[in-house]
């Protein structure tokens, strides 16, 4: 078998307990998004590598992700601020990429204090099964229960969740649900029946 030096390609590690893992290619770029989540800010911009000529994620409203752009992999500043505004950071922090990934930043919390989290999405091209990630993003509903019940089910005190109790700003990483259709249902953790 002969590989043309030029082509490239992308691996993913599967386990026999239904696990992946992408196995990085140095020749794909890696993929950048940016999604807002704090709350009661206005549209933002974001900057990357310090290059404030142009914004990378330009006038993104809360509750908006942008699309995904290729970056090199490297570690690079991302700088948020008010639209058209580069020279009033609201935000600034390392980003870390590595080659053939795909990220989700989030800009979150509260307007105050705000947050910066790095989700690595993953980016499975072909799946016998769907995986789900949760996040909890919500400052003012923390800590929050996770189900996934049959359509038309009514939550009670012999459900079992997915997850109970999980804080802002954490997310679940990612799960295989069982098969079969489901509802998603979040519930905040004081309203346990």
């Amino acid at each position: 078998c002969e590989i043309a030096s030029a082509a490239a390609f992308s691996a993913t590690a599967v386990s026999t307990a239904g696990g992946s893992a992408t196995l990085f290619d140095i020749n794909k770029p890696a993929q950048l998004r940016l999604l807002h989540a704090a709350f009661g800010t206005s549209n933002i911009d974001g900057y990357l590598d310090s290059d404030f000529s142009s914004p990378a994620f330009p006038n993104i409203a809360y509750g908006e992700v942008s699309d995904y752009i290729d970056i090199d992999g490297s570690l690079m500043p991302l700088t948020i601020t008010p639209i058209g505004n580069s020279g009033a950071p609201i935000f600034e922090q390392n980003n870390a990429s590595v080659l053939n990934s795909r990220s989700t930043i989030v800009f979150g919390g509260d307007p105050a204090t705000p947050i910066f989290l790095e989700l690595i999405d993953d980016a499975r091209p072909i799946a016998p099964y769907p995986v789900l990630r949760v996040s909890n993003l919500s400052v003012n509903a923390s800590p929050v229960n996770i189900y996934l019940i049959d359509t038309g089910a009514i939550i009670d005190a012999e459900t079992v969740g997915e997850f109970a109790a999980l804080p802002y700003p954490f997310d679940t990483g990612f799960f295989r649900p069982t098969r079969g259709m489901a509802e998603l249902v979040i519930t905040r953790f004081a309203d346990i029946i």
